[in-house]
């Protein structure tokens, strides 16, 4: 139903721009920030971002899938040829990757973090809304199913589950 509300209005180029130009920059203004403002829990952040990529890349091996926009019934156009696979040339873009939206997990990573470690900030609260964002963007431009979002945030969870273990109490450690 997204989707359906989506395509052909004139809001599908700007969800198509935001897709291919936001998630990135995001992301990366979100870390370099939390290094510079947080340097003491960057580590830790820095570990669950890190490790969200192995239970992705552990979903996307055992269940490649492809998005939702190669679907004629869904009338976003047909699946491209095999020859325009990879044509691209993107050396880390993955067409069939669609089981885990890591977008969706980014955004709800960026969202949750923001709000750990700047409670009362604005730019936290907005943070909160970029998760919804990156939902209508995913899924209205066919680029992933619902259900994948919720897997891409279980990569998070199960991420964040193992940094956690890794993290000692500081004043159990002695001092030397």
């Amino acid at each position: 139903s997204v989707i359906d509300r989506v395509a052909g209005t004139d809001v599908e180029p700007a969800l198509g721009w935001i897709y291919r130009n936001v998630h990135l920059p995001v992301l990366f203004a979100f870390l370099a920030a939390v290094r510079l403002s947080r340097p003491s829990q960057y580590p830790f952040v820095r570990t669950v971002f890190v490790l969200s990529f192995l239970p992705a890349l552990l979903v996307i091996w055992l269940f490649p899938l492809a998005p939702p926009r190669w679907l004629t019934a869904v009338g976003m156009g047909p699946a491209p040829t095999d020859a325009e696979l990879g044509a691209g040339g993107a050396l880390f873009h993955n067409e069939t990757a669609a089981a885990a939206s890591q977008h969706f997990g980014f955004a709800l990573f960026v969202a949750v973090v923001s709000l750990w470690l700047f409670p009362r900030s604005r730019v936290a609260w907005v943070a909160a809304a970029y998760p919804a964002l990156v939902f209508v963007v995913i899924v209205g431009t066919g680029n992933h199913y619902v259900l994948d979002c919720v897997v891409g945030s279980l990569t998070f969870v199960l991420a964040a589950l193992a940094a956690s273990t890794n993290v000692s109490d500081p004043t159990t450690q002695s001092r030397t």
